[in-house]
């Protein structure tokens, strides 16, 4: 076995207790969505040399509470564009735009309605 870590898990999840060190180490998983392309990328945090259970229990509370929150996961395009279009109505933009994408591009027939494949609307 290479000098890598060696790590057996506890009870609790995310909670690690390392042999080598003799300590407790804390890992905490989360993804962030990004805002441009719209797709989520997960990523883990980890903290370290904790001497005690409890301390490591307080570690991944507070590791959850920075990293972990609801509100990280309901930011989508769309949301940015309902900000966006807030903040163009409070600055007085003219509703053209800020609404002239959302114009239908496709045909449409004799009741009025368009073709959905041919548009293209956020909401």
């Amino acid at each position: 076995m290479s000098q890598a870590q060696l790590r057996t898990k506890t009870e609790i999840p995310c909670i690690y207790y390392n042999h080598k060190t003799g300590s407790y180490d804390v890992k905490c998983n989360y993804s962030e969505r990004s805002q441009h392309t719209n797709q989520i990328s997960y990523r883990s945090k980890w903290s370290y040399n904790l001497p005690s259970l409890e301390l490591a229990k307080d570690e991944l509370r507070r590791l959850k509470a920075v990293y972990v929150s609801p509100a990280s996961h309901a930011k989508t395009l769309v949301d940015a564009y309902k900000l966006w279009e807030k903040t163009a109505q409070e600055l007085r933009f003219r509703p053209k735009a800020y609404k002239g994408h959302q114009k239908p591009q496709g045909k449409t027939d004799s009741l009025g309605q368009t073709d959905t494949v041919a548009f293209y609307s956020l909401s």
